[in-house]
């Protein structure tokens, strides 16, 4: 009877086997990599979320320059990322003792291993990654950066400085990840590596032509105010919903209950910092302008979720609210402090990042849970091993961007001229974003004051678009920019006549 009620138990068990094979032929380890590759495209989505807000809050007559610049970076990293980039960051670095990798460069190496082991994935998903720290750096330098140049700076931070980052932090070989640097989804390799790209290039590159009066005033009430507040408020919640793939593809393959905690910890961490962002960025402004401040509490919004990243899926909920409040009030501080060092941020990526990013590194130790959400002891990262890897990030990432700006700029394609920025950078394309024709054109006959050689006279070309504001502009050929309600009095001094036909 006993062998009997064995065989039966076998059995059973036998047929149990089975019917989960029916029900997951793949395997979980390969149904836990799926859950990997279904973030990427979520991941890669924010890219859109990133045009939107840079695109609302420039100028209109720069919007056509700032979303081809959002497309250059996701096609340069792209191929970057897959010649270089992934070697330099994923390859083995234990020659170069955990300073960058020195294979799988040209895509080599990603199709080894089985199904679930591979590299596919990885690559996949890091590259939307790497895309995302080069376009950070586009927003700090908008409006007054030469197309030429800035693809140069992209490729560059795509190639190598975010790689090189990456594999200190990320690379099982990487000097910072063997002292147990802890930077789960990028706080560090992501954002203080583009914030801080980012700083530098607005420094080096200088203010936008009238940001800033004689006496270090900001002239910003009207004509730098964003153009499009609901592309700052979409672009947001696009960004938003992209960061829970962010954070929670960032825990790995779901092979284990563990896993699966890690990563809804991750996501319920995200929700709370964004949102207490926000609130508090909200409050602060409210405190200080008695208005509704809708693009900084959006920038609330984005450095809460980006202090969270390093540290979502070991804090608890208590703490990711402290963490994205606290982060709320560094953005406060940071703009204020850009603007006393008459340092012109457009779209503030570099508080939003930069500083996010270097709390978030901070936050990840001070918050740090003793044990994991299933109880088992972790070794929490330590202050100083922390504040080690956000220094070294910080310094290696500003001064080889700064070479970089200073080489762009010896080639002579870094600035636009004072007449392009003012005019928009859009001229070079002839239209504008909500006007897709040529703009009209007018002629006109000029007669100039009279002088020992007596007077002279000549037709000129005027071209004559809508911009800023939805104010009337007029171009002149002799490089002259001058709005029409004020025509008379500015050409009053130069021509004897204007006849305009």
């Amino acid at each position: 009877t006993l062998c009997r009620l064995l065989r039966l138990f076998q059995f059973w068990h036998d047929m149990e086997v089975q019917a989960r094979a029916l029900e997951d032929p793949l395997g979980t380890a390969v149904l836990g990599r799926v859950w990997e590759l279904r973030s990427a495209p979520h991941i890669f989505l924010m890219q859109a979320g990133f045009a939107l807000v840079e695109a609302g809050t420039c100028r209109s007559k720069n919007v056509i320059s700032i979303l081809i610049k959002n497309i250059a970076d996701l096609l340069v990293a792209t191929v970057l990322w897959f010649i270089l980039g992934f070697g330099f960051a994923f390859g083995d670095a234990a020659p170069t003792k955990g300073l960058i990798g020195t294979t799988h460069l040209l895509g080599t190496g990603l199709l080894h291993g089985t199904a679930v082991d591979d590299m596919l994935v990885t690559w996949l998903i890091q590259s939307t990654f790497c895309a995302t720290a080069a376009t950070i750096v586009s927003g700090g330098i908008a409006e007054r950066t030469d197309m030429r140049g800035y693809v140069i700076v992209s490729g560059f931070m795509s190639s190598v400085v975010f790689s090189s980052v990456a594999c200190w932090c990320w690379n099982p070989d990487g000097w910072l990840q063997k002292r147990g640097f802890l930077d789960l989804a990028g706080s560090a390799v992501v954002h203080v590596t583009g914030g801080f790209g980012a700083l530098c290039g607005a420094w080096f590159v200088g203010p936008r032509a009238g940001r800033f009066s004689a006496d270090g005033r900001m002239a910003d009430s009207i004509e730098f105010a964003p153009h499009s507040v609901p592309f700052v408020v979409l672009g947001t919640l696009i960004l938003w919903y992209g960061w829970y793939a962010f954070n929670c593809g960032s825990v790995g393959a779901l092979r284990t209950d563990q896993d699966f905690k890690r990563a809804l910890l991750a996501a319920t961490n995200t929700s709370i910092s964004g949102a207490a962002g926000g609130v508090m960025a909200h409050f602060i402004r409210f405190l200080q302008t008695s208005r509704w401040d809708l693009p900084f509490i959006c920038n609330g919004i984005l450095i809460g979720l980006v202090s969270i990243c390093a540290g979502c899926d070991s804090v608890r909920p208590t703490s990711a609210f402290a963490i994205g409040g606290i982060a709320a009030v560094l953005l406060r501080g940071a703009c204020s402090a850009l603007i006393w060092l008459r340092i012109d941020d457009p779209v503030s990526a570099f508080p939003v990042h930069g500083i996010g990013g270097l709390w978030g590194v901070v936050a990840a130790s001070l918050f740090h849970m003793k044990g994991t959400v299933l109880g088992d002891p972790t070794e929490a990262p330590t202050l100083p091993g922390q504040l080690l890897g956000a220094f070294s990030i910080c310094t290696f990432t500003f001064s080889t961007c700064l070479i970089l700006f200073m080489c762009v700029r010896k080639l002579g394609l870094l600035n636009t001229s004072e007449l392009q920025q003012r005019r928009g950078l859009d001229q070079e394309s002839n239209f504008s974003a909500y006007n897709m024709g040529e703009v009209d054109r007018y002629r006109a006959l000029v007669c100039h004051v009279k002088s020992s050689h007596g007077a002279t006279a000549r037709w000129m070309q005027f071209e004559l678009g809508k911009y800023v504001g939805g104010k009337n502009r007029i171009f002149l050929d002799s490089e002259n920019l001058v709005n029409l309600s004020h025509l008379l009095s500015t050409v009053r001094d130069k021509v004897d006549v204007l006849v305009v036909l």
